[in-house]
């Protein structure tokens, strides 16, 4: 983040002593765009309840049995560990219940509980119960923090943390680092399985996983509702919940929760057992299988990460900065610097990542395409796949049986380092950097690939100025939603094949009797698409492209990640609505039909009705591109309705000609004048420039249904570097202007 912005010294996030709840400042802006993780208590909420809509699973008979594994404790064990809470009276053996308030306020509850628990452990431990750790459950005064400031902080009830090193057993607070288990509770029995009870156990979850940056695979929780507890299990599918009970008529179930929860070891509490930390650093063992089938296991230094998207329920992508363990000698500056990719894949898509790159090996940052060095499937314990059923939920099931989403743990090791897109230099720089992506898309076209996510996020630039170009150049990342064309003709061959053998006529594309998944970035998805009208093509993976410049139009006024100011004057409240057009939708349909108007208004040469006087040099820019998308969209509805269809000029020359022309009308200063001043930070603090009040982001869904099962906007797959960009020499030093000074000298955004 720019220093302009007078950020306040954050702690290292890798660091396990870094930080305790409440030491992170309540509020903050955010960085804006696509790639915002903004949140708010307020906003998170209705994205969690989205995706949890069809995501959680209940009643799993045998979930205590073998995810918390309680029978592996002796009977004798657990009854001198009852014993012992009766003797310190907090169990009531003739009434058959633990010393807890019936009514009252729900805090009432926190000191006896945490008194029940703690002496739980300690009589554990006492009778020979191993691996148990004492006096780890603690009533949460203070909120779970993350490193950005941009996050607000939340607050579980009860909170497990298993503490390292030589720290005082006495110290209270908790650092969200070690968070292990949480709990919520409510004094009231008929509570149970209310909606408002599991959200709140998928917030803190959801918090644990994002900040604990990829070392956690899943969390652990449970509920007591009056009488009545469950225990959970949350990860990238949703949740998981065993069956109720009654832990006054059940003490022994209850005592063995406990005990299992105080000693499970630290992966089967979650974390990945791939990534260890050594004298303060984290290394992380990536393996993979080389062209011979031979397993090799390279140990990389993370030095840097990504905060994954704020949801709980999809890919869960995060991206690490790393240098190889085996160059820790050498000077940093000497290191080969990679990206490593970490999420959770779709097991129900054909092909991963992996294959596509595999078809492209040759290509690279040059291409416009990010360069993948090795792409493997995680493996746990001994060479097992990691996976949503078998590794995670240990092959238990709820209500939902086999409907979960079926997930594997993947990861990406690709070279260098990568720039987000709102971090151009000038308006020269960005169209360049779009025109270099355009062209890796038709590459990978020629390669038989189709990316079917193009959006903001998804454009990155080099770190470094190419000397050749005298820019930043830019390529696409992220191919998790690519589609195989090349398979995809080889079916629909053998289909004609087999119906020319049966002499009947092969099924057309009008006639299948479901449409294919609708797949990318809400605001940046083409019209058609939307509408459910064609089947995803390269021609609306184009018109992708110019939504990412509108989008750009409608959120920044200036270079190096210079939002607008939404919140004020009556000139933005165009930019305001357009923006909703775009992020906010209940159905495909209707997003379509917002972004077809939206459209209409770029082609008559509206768009400095809601852009900065920064962006108005592209206004003939848009306007063409505008006539190409309109013109080929009649042309397709043209075909639908057996008409002769006109030219469609949707195609890789007219874009790239239309943005080489404004290419080279742009400067490659920017004029200061034209730059509008950043606003306070306080101010930037929006809606709309948080992901969270996006209706959805990405996401998969059937034709016909609404927003209700989501993919987590897409990552940029290389690690965002928010500083000055490396120049290539000192005359390109000198050519670029400085930021504060430009903000400083900028005239007001509207005269």
């Amino acid at each position: 983040m720019h220093e302009s912005f007078n950020t306040p010294k954050r702690p290292n996030p890798l660091d396990p002593k870094a930080q305790s709840f409440g030491d992170t400042p309540r509020s903050a802006p955010t960085t804006g765009g696509v790639a915002s993780v903004a949140e708010r208590n307020h906003s998170i909420e209705p994205v969690l309840k989205t995706e949890l809509a069809d995501g959680i699973s209940v009643d799993a008979p045998r979930f205590l049995e073998k995810i918390l594994q309680i029978n592996r404790f002796p009977v004798t064990k657990i009854n001198r560990c009852l014993a012992a809470l009766v003797d310190a009276k907090l169990f009531d053996s003739r009434k058959s219940r633990f010393l807890m308030p019936k009514f009252g306020k729900e805090t009432a509850m926190y000191p006896p509980l945490i008194k029940i628990l703690n002496a739980i452990a300690k009589a554990a431990k006492e009778v020979g119960i191993e691996n148990v750790n004492q006096d780890i459950w603690h009533a949460v005064s203070g909120g779970i923090e993350g490193k950005d400031p941009n996050h607000q902080s939340i607050f579980p009830d009860i909170a497990s943390t298993f503490k390292s090193g030589q720290e005082d057993e006495d110290i209270v607070a908790l650092s969200w680092q070690r968070l292990a288990i949480i709990c919520e509770l409510k004094v009231r029995r008929d509570q149970d399985n209310k909606e408002d009870l599991h959200l709140q156990l998928a917030k803190y979850a959801r918090k644990i996983l994002m900040y604990q940056r990829g070392r956690r695979r899943f969390v652990l929780g449970w509920t007591l509702c009056g009488d009545i507890v469950r225990a959970w299990l949350f990860d990238r599918a949703g949740a998981l919940a065993s069956e109720s009970f009654n832990y006054n008529t059940n003490p022994a179930r209850f005592i063995r929760m406990i005990v299992a929860f105080s000693s499970l070891s630290s992966e089967r509490l979650g974390y990945d057992p791939t990534i260890t930390e050594v004298n303060g650093k984290l290394i992380l063992d990536f393996t993979y299988y080389d062209k011979t089938g031979q397993r090799v296991t390279e140990k990389f230094v993370i030095t840097d990460s990504i905060v994954p998207r704020p949801s709980l329920r999809g890919r869960g992508t995060v991206v690490w900065r790393a240098y190889k363990l085996s160059d820790e000698d050498k000077p940093p500056e000497q290191r080969q610097i990679y990206a490593i990719k970490d999420s959770w894949r779709d097991l129900n898509r054909d092909f991963d990542e992996g294959h596509f790159f595999e078809k492209i090996p040759d290509l690279g940052y040059r291409d416009g395409i990010v360069e993948v060095v090795e792409f493997a499937a995680v493996e746990i314990g001994d060479g097992q796949q990691d996976t949503i059923a078998k590794t995670v939920r240990q092959g238990i099931q709820g209500h939902r049986k086999s409907s979960f989403d079926h997930r594997g743990h993947v990861r990406l090791l690709m070279k260098g380092f990568g720039v987000s897109l709102d971090n151009f230099s000038s308006l020269r720089e960005l169209i360049g950097v779009i025109m270099d992506a355009i062209k890796g898309h038709q590459k990978l076209v020629g390669r038989k690939i189709l990316h079917r996510d193009v959006s903001f996020g998804n454009i990155l630039m080099t770190e470094s100025i190419d000397l050749e170009l005298g820019r930043r150049r830019g390529y696409l990342i992220d191919l998790d939603f690519a589609k195989d064309l090349e398979a995809r003709e080889a079916v629909d061959a053998l289909a004609d094949v087999n119906a020319e053998a049966r002499n009947t006529p092969p099924i057309l594309e009008g006639d299948k009797p479901e449409k294919a998944r609708i797949t990318g970035t809400l605001p940046f998805i083409a019209i058609d698409v939307l509408l459910e009208l064609e089947y995803h093509r390269e021609v609306h993976d184009l018109e992708s492209f110019f939504w990412v410049i509108v989008w750009i139009c409608l959120k920044y006024q200036g270079p190096d990640a210079n939002l607008v100011d939404l919140t004020h004057g009556p000139r933005n409240r165009e930019r305001n609505e357009n923006l909703k057009l775009l992020l906010r939708c209940q159905t495909l349909r209707e997003g379509g039909k917002q972004k077809r108007g939206v459209l209409g208004e770029c082609r008559g040469g509206g768009m400095k009705r809601f852009s900065h006087v920064y962006l108005w040099r592209l206004e003939r820019c848009i306007a063409a591109l505008s006539k190409i998308i309109t013109d080929g969209i009649n042309s397709d509805q043209e075909r639908r309705h057996d008409e002769t269809p006109s030219p469609d000029k949707r195609s890789y020359e007219e874009f790239l000609l239309v943005l080489q022309q404004t290419y080279d009308s742009l400067p490659e200063r920017d004029p200061e004048d034209l730059i509008g001043k950043r606003a306070p930070r306080s101010i930037l603090d929006e809606p709309l420039h948080s992901p969270a009040q996006r209706s959805v982001g990405s996401f998969t869904s059937r034709h016909g249904s609404s927003l209700s099962r989501t993919e987590e906007e897409p990552q940029p797959t290389i690690p965002v570097r928010r500083q000055p960009v490396r120049k290539a020499t000192q005359k390109a030093a000198a050519t670029k202007p400085d930021n504060k000074t430009k903000a400083e000298s900028s005239k007001p955004a509207w005269r």
